[in-house]
């Protein structure tokens, strides 16, 4: 009689370690000795092998006892990973995090790491740097460093040189890596500006210093991107001679005056006085406007209302080429003003005090009569028909070729059509005052 062999298996079912027929999970992150800080987003990471259920509950726990210091997630996917922002609640000290899959005695425990206290989170716009030039239509490299806990994109904007205003928009979410490559528009106007660099989800942000934004110009220092200013008519050519200390330039003006009628007139409702007269268009500056009302009629005979509007702009120019060919002295240039005195104001159906004083606006560099960029803009104050207007800015730029030399456009707050009866211009006798320092 064969005797037969009994062939017993033993089989081992999950222990503390969660070892089940194979299947097991590992945690990855937090590694032992990290340390991760109060408010930081921080990302729980695990390995795992076999079948097992597909949730899974992870807890925060004291490192060398079983108490629960807090229920992280519970039932969330057993997918490998988990962000979790790290309560400024917990206390700083050390922790293990344990990975546990639901209905099923499988999980593992990190390494002992450290939470601290959320660290002061910091961001220092290093470039551009204080006084750099940076040309239009030519890239370069917007930096900044940074310090502690903070979302990982940032947002970078052009802003004003006092940090007060968005100019242009450069990126609504970078990489928060201390670098963006940011090629200057073409369309960008010649000044002076900020980058801020804004982490993104937090209070926290830089500025950079005030650098300036230039033409692209060729050696010969003419605008290479540049459109031919349109000149109605062409300049008398003059430049004042004075003491180097002190120099006054008369502008010399081109007035422009456009008809804008919504049809051809029959009959004009008031009479139309004509502006600044008996002066020579060359030397006065003109601003304002014109609107008012007429009557007509129509091909079938029948009357009827309309309006039309005369709007009046002069580009003002001041002819320096003689000091920017003077090195020396282009240099000891100080301050730059620009000195209005109004010699005629013309003005019907308006509260607007001393018509056209304070409506003026100038702005610079500008190459179309009828859509000038807003850069360099200088609103005109109300209250006196005497005063100085500092651009000192603009005409260094002009001067040091960071800038071609269109002159300004002297238009008026207020130049479309609108349905109202109002006549509101003036004359300005206009002189560019420039001071320098002694040799």
């Amino acid at each position: 009689m064969k005797k037969k062999l009994a062939l017993f298996v033993l089989i081992i079912f999950g222990t503390s370690t969660g070892i089940l027929l194979g299947q097991s999970i590992t945690v990855t992150k937090p590694a032992n000795g990290e340390t991760w800080n109060q408010s930081q987003n921080c990302t729980i990471t695990w390995t795992k092998s076999g079948t097992m259920p597909d949730t899974v509950k992870i807890t925060l726990r004291e490192p060398n006892a079983p108490t629960v210091v807090l229920t992280i997630a519970d039932g969330v996917p057993n997918s490998g990973s988990y962000q979790w922002p790290v309560p400024a609640s917990v206390a700083p000290g050390q922790y293990k995090i344990r990975v546990k899959v639901k209905d099923a005695p499988i999980l593992d425990d990190s390494g002992a790491f450290t939470i601290a206290g959320a660290s002061a989170a910091s961001i220092t716009v290093t470039k551009p740097a204080a006084g750099e030039k940076w040309t239009k239509t030519k890239p370069y490299a917007v930096t900044w460093t940074k310090t502690g806990t903070m979302p990982g994109s940032v947002k970078i904007d052009l802003y004003d040189k006092n940090g007060t205003a968005v100019v242009k928009p450069i990126a609504a979410s970078a990489t928060n890596s201390g670098s963006f490559s940011w090629t200057v528009p073409g369309d960008a106007a010649v000044g002076d500006y900020r980058i801020r660099v804004k982490a993104n989800g937090a209070n926290v942000q830089d500025d950079s210093e005030v650098f300036h934004v230039a033409s692209a110009l060729t050696p010969g220092g003419v605008g290479a991107a540049t459109t031919k200013v349109q000149e109605k008519p062409p300049f008398k050519a003059a430049v004042a001679q004075a003491p180097e200390n002190i120099k006054y330039v008369p502008a010399q003006c081109t007035n422009w005056m456009q008809t804008l009628p919504i049809q051809a007139p029959k009959q004009y409702s008031q009479a139309r006085p004509k502006p600044c007269p008996n002066v020579n268009p060359y030397d006065y500056a003109r601003v304002g406007h014109d609107h008012f009302s007429y009557q007509g009629t129509n091909s079938n005979g029948d009357p009827y209302t309309g309006w039309i509007a005369d709007v009046y702009r002069s580009k003002v120019y001041f002819f320096i080429e003689d000091i920017k060919n003077n090195v020396p002295l282009r240099d000891r240039l100080i301050e730059a003003k620009m000195k209005f005195k109004q010699i005629e104001s013309i003005r019907a159906n308006t509260n607007h005090a001393s018509c056209a004083t304070g409506m003026g606006v100038l702005q610079a560099m500008w190459t179309d009569w009828w859509n000038p960029p807003v850069a360099h803009m200088v609103g005109l104050s109300f209250g006196s028909t005497e005063y100085l207007v500092d651009v000192t800015e603009t005409v260094r730029n002009w001067l040091t070729g960071g800038e071609v030399n269109y002159g300004f456009l002297l238009v008026s707050e207020k130049d479309d059509v609108t349905q109202e009866n109002i006549t509101c211009f003036s004359c300005y006798e206009i002189k560019l005052v420039l001071k320098f320092k002694e040799d």
